[in-house]
């Protein structure tokens, strides 16, 4: 997808989340909106980062799912498999803060 093709709101809610500027515990304590900084799920303090790890059920299923579609969305529009396997392991790797070094070609 071409970037000038993507709506306003969601470039601006990709800069927002990538500065850890969104509406997470962290700010919506800051801005008076929570009493609290901790994510509903699990009660950790909730930042943008810890949205994408949090490993309560309710959001590892989200997390889950959206992983399936994105395996499914990669092999509809053929990405190479071995390719496809590598980026969800790494993702799934990278998900449950248990990462790998990368395998080295011989």
């Amino acid at each position: 997808m071409i970037i000038k093709e993507v709506p306003q709101s969601k470039k601006i809610f990709v800069i927002k989340h990538t500065m850890d500027m969104c509406g997470m515990g962290k700010f919506m304590k800051i801005w008076v909106h929570r009493e609290i900084d901790s994510c509903p799920q699990c009660g950790n303090p909730e930042d943008a980062g810890h949205v994408w790890i949090c490993d309560q059920m309710s959001a590892s299923e989200v997390w889950d799912k959206a992983l399936l579609e994105f395996s499914q969305w990669m092999a509809s529009v053929q990405t190479d498999p071995e390719l496809q396997s590598t980026t969800i392991d790494k993702l799934s790797e990278w998900h449950s803060g248990s990462p790998t070094s990368p395998k080295t070609r011989t």
